[in-house]
């Protein structure tokens, strides 16, 4: 309920919490996700898999059970509503690129995992990896000093532990403080765009970087044709201006956010933060 500042809102406590990890990486790169039975955490470097009340239904094991000699870290968890199944990945740097695991079945505890750790290759180191469902792909961004800095991976193959081809794509006309970390879409629900839809990608562009006179975002659109793989191609940027922003404050350092005691937050900026959730209505898209 909105108060009587226009400012605040009235928030409802959450309805559970339960503490996931305790880790000592800095930074401990948290993620997770949630399916109908289950909760997936993830972080440097380690994995554990929780059910809906929040009780543990495996051990914290390492990243490197899934992907065996490689526990590098930064990983992302995603669910895929439309398959339901749990995706859990992490970059790679031998060589330079990313492995995905992808759950056999609904339950991620029993039904074993489609491992591939070869073949999604990126030139540079891709840092910072986000991933999005969508249509009959899974979308990958990275901040990454190659040309390429978005990539596509067959969901429909990966779904059934088959070879998957994979694309990369350039983003025309980007422009960053040093920071790249665009977003693709990703679906929320199980509510998937067709086939051959193109996919979104978003960036935010700060009128404090070079190159950039006016606040906005930039939309792309990266068509994956999954049948002539070298058909796909990535669109001009759409311009959206924006209400005036910052981006980029306090000389653009790591844990910027002073605390009572312990580690300062790390406040991330230039950055689309993961996921930019995308959903189909009978009139619109969201």
């Amino acid at each position: 309920q909105l108060q009587n500042d226009a400012n605040q809102w009235r928030m409802q406590p959450p309805i559970l919490t339960f503490e996931t990890t305790t880790s000592t990486a800095t930074p401990s790169d948290p993620t997770g996700a949630v399916g109908p039975n289950h909760y997936v955490a993830a972080w440097n470097t380690s994995f554990r898999i929780f059910d809906k009340s929040g009780m543990p239904l495996t051990p914290a094991a390492s990243l490197g059970t899934l992907f065996p000699g490689n526990a590098i870290g930064d990983p992302i968890v995603f669910y895929d509503a439309a398959a339901d199944r749990f995706v859990i990945t992490e970059f790679d740097n031998s060589p330079n690129g990313f492995n995905v695991a992808v759950s056999q079945g609904p339950d991620p505890v029993t039904s074993g995992w489609h491992i591939y750790t070869t073949g999604f290759t990126t030139g540079s180191f891709p840092d910072y990896t986000k991933f999005s469902v969508w249509a009959d792909t899974y979308m990958v961004t990275a901040n990454i000093g190659a040309s390429n800095r978005v990539f596509a991976i067959e969901r429909n193959e990966m779904l059934n532990g088959d070879p998957s081809q994979f694309v990369a794509l350039p983003l025309p006309a980007l422009v960053t403080s040093g920071f790249y970390s665009p977003q693709a879409f990703h679906t929320t629900d199980n509510q998937l765009a067709p086939n051959g839809t193109p996919a979104p990608i978003v960036y935010m562009q700060d009128d404090a970087w070079g190159g950039v006179s006016t606040d906005h975002l930039k939309v792309w659109s990266a068509t994956i044709d999954w049948v002539t793989p070298g058909n796909s191609s990535m669109s001009a940027a759409q311009v959206i201006n924006t209400v005036p922003f910052t981006g980029v404050f306090d000389g653009g350092s790591f844990s910027n956010l002073s605390q009572p005691g312990g580690p300062d937050i790390d406040c991330l900026q230039a950055t689309i933060m993961n996921q930019a959730q995308y959903r189909r209505f009978g009139t619109h898209n969201s």
